[in-house]
């Protein structure tokens, strides 16, 4: 008896930790994504006036638009919504122009629970819409067994440094208008579409305790039945894969970030010329 309750402890610890683990790992990537996206937004506006919103207007609808659509898959009540606002009159609390917003009301454990997605969803729909975009218009840059949880840490390190110079690869070698078309789009995406703001993490953090409750007792419930195995290696999994677009995101984001800062330079030394 004494075992089986010391059983029942340890696996609902598991199920406690895994929960935070799938909760916390896309939180943090996606407030380090927003922070690098931030100083992209801030150096293409010092390259160009206003150039995030002229450069990046597709980042921006499609930012927004992932917000109404993860409000609907979670039945949230939506008072009002512009995906792209053409007025200077739309601004936040701190002054500055507002972008597009989605405005939501959510009132149930299940719309709660959505507010943890809603706030992050411009990540996962920006990064989904670019991966696809370079799978069909470019090839197939990742190692086959890159989310596989059974392989070594240093085998997935390797993994996804070839993954990363496989996109490089892939691009350099096939210079043509698809590619030249997938950067541009990449860069009008990037730009907005990965940069949260800090109400969009207000209101993911709203969904953090319902979601983690929902986690907690699905995978508690999951190992009392016996599946403790299946649902372990699908954890992995679901880590490893934030982790690798995580990862993904912000090296190119970073590779941006250069080519704006060189521009940048190059535009300073040209007026002091």
């Amino acid at each position: 008896m004494l075992s089986n309750v010391l059983i029942l402890y340890k696996l609902i610890f598991k199920a406690i930790i895994y929960s935070g683990v799938m909760l916390l790992v896309p939180y943090l990537l996606s407030w380090l994504i927003a922070k690098i996206s931030k100083r992209n937004v801030n150096c293409i506006n010092r390259l160009i006036e206003n150039g995030s919103r002229k450069i990046g207007f597709l980042g921006i609808i499609i930012h927004e638009l992932s917000h109404l659509i993860a409000a609907i898959l979670f039945h949230q009540k939506i008072l009002d919504a512009k995906l792209f606002t053409f007025s200077k009159k739309h601004i936040n609390e701190n002054g500055k122009r507002v972008n597009g917003y989605v405005d939501t009301l959510s009132i149930s454990f299940y719309q709660k629970m959505g507010n943890y997605f809603l706030g992050i969803a411009p990540v996962i729909f920006s990064f989904l819409i670019i991966g696809l975009s370079f799978h069909f218009m470019i090839g197939h840059p990742l190692e086959n067994n890159l989310l596989h949880s059974s392989i070594s840490w240093s085998e997935y390190l390797d993994n996804l440094q070839s993954s990363l110079f496989n996109i490089f690869r892939l691009l350099l070698t096939n210079i043509n208008f698809k590619t030249i078309l997938f950067i541009l789009l990449f860069i009008t995406i990037s730009i907005h579409g990965f940069n949260l703001s800090e109400s969009d993490f207000k209101v993911t953090r709203k969904g953090i305790k319902n979601c983690f409750w929902f986690l907690l007792v699905i995978i508690t419930l999951g190992y009392v039945l016996g599946f403790e195995m299946l649902l372990d290696n699908l954890i992995l999994n679901i880590v490893l894969i934030m982790l690798s677009m995580g990862i993904l995101i912000i090296f190119y984001l970073i590779i941006i970030r250069l080519i704006f800062q060189l521009c940048l330079i190059l535009k300073n030394r040209k007026v002091s010329l």
